[in-house]
């Protein structure tokens, strides 16, 4: 058995490298290529993360001070757009986008988090089984 296919289910999704397809709800024949959000997209992450007011404490505890939720919801748009929206029926989308159809980009941002929730929840439940199944030491030696 080769490397990759022992490594097969820590493989990162093509739904965080290349994308999915989204559909509008009222506009069910425009297709939307993105890129996931969660975890595994460090760039939407990384623009996310800085634009919250957040302070890590000496033990690494992350504390969010209150803000604003339009500014943060703002930051979540901008950074959907510029790493996560690859194409609008292959093309790439207008810069004006997130202007002239912020209601298009809040239902993508929600269809892709949803995406995200569940494909998240698919990848931690493999990891899970694999370590219940794993053989050998917390030390890395093998019996």
């Amino acid at each position: 058995m080769s490397l990759q296919d022992k490594l097969s289910s820590y493989k990162l999704n093509s739904a965080y490298t290349e994308g999915v397809d989204f559909a509008l709800d009222e506009a069910p024949d425009v297709v939307f290529r993105v890129i996931l959000p969660g975890q595994f997209n460090r760039a939407y992450m990384a623009d996310l993360y800085n634009s919250m007011d957040i302070d890590v404490d000496d033990d690494g505890t992350v504390n969010r001070n209150a803000g604003n939720l339009v500014e943060t919801s703002r930051a979540q748009e901008v950074a959907f757009m510029e790493h996560c929206l690859v194409s609008i029926d292959g093309e790439p989308a207008p810069e004006d986008f997130l202007t002239e159809y912020p209601k298009a980009v809040r239902e993508l941002i929600e269809k892709a988090n949803e995406a995200t929730l569940q494909l998240e929840g698919d990848v931690e439940n493999a990891v899970k089984k694999s370590a219940l199944s794993s053989v050998g030491s917390k030390s890395g030696a093998t019996g």
